[in-house]
C-alpha cells in the first residue's frame, strides 16, 4: 500500500536520511521467490539501491503452500546471491526456516487456518 504513496527511490531516500548510530545498521528483509527475484542480477540491483546505506539483509526463501504459483528458490542460489551482496560489501544472512518439513514456516500455517 506504501508504494501507492511514495516510490521506492523516494522510500529509500528517506532511509538514507534517517539519523543513525554509526554502530547500527538499517535491517531490510528480502523475499528470495524462485524465478522471480532470486537471481544474480537481482542481486546487483539490490546493490545499487542499497548505495550509501548502512544496512543488513536478511534473506527469506519463499515458503511454498497450497495454491501458490510461486516456488522456494534453491539453497545454492540463495548462498549465490548471499556472496554477491556480501562481497560487495553489504551485510546479509539467510534466514533459517524452521517448520517447512511440515508446512508450518512462515506463511504456511495461515494458508492452512484458513483452509479449517
Amino acid at each position: 500500500p506504501i508504494n501507492k504513496a511514495y516510490n521506492i527511490a523516494a522510500i529509500m531516500d528517506a532511509v538514507r536520511e534517517f539519523p543513525i548510530d554509526q554502530r547500527k545498521r538499517i535491517m531490510f528483509e528480502y523475499l528470495l521467490i524462485d524465478g522471480i527475484n532470486d537471481k544474480l542480477e537481482h542481486a546487483k540491483e539490490l546493490v545499487k539501491l542499497l548505495n550509501g546505506i548502512k544496512a543488513k539483509v536478511n534473506l527469506i526463501l519463499f515458503n511454498p503452500h497450497e495454491g501458490s504459483l510461486y516456488k522456494r528458490p534453491s539453497l545454492e542460489n540463495a548462498i549465490k546471491f548471499q556472496d554477491l551482496l556480501s562481497n560487495k560489501g553489504v551485510t546479509c544472512t539467510i534466514r533459517e526456516s524452521k517448520g517447512l518439513d511440515i508446512s508450518a514456516a512462515c506463511g504456511q500455517l495461515k494458508e492452512r487456518a484458513k483452509e479449517q
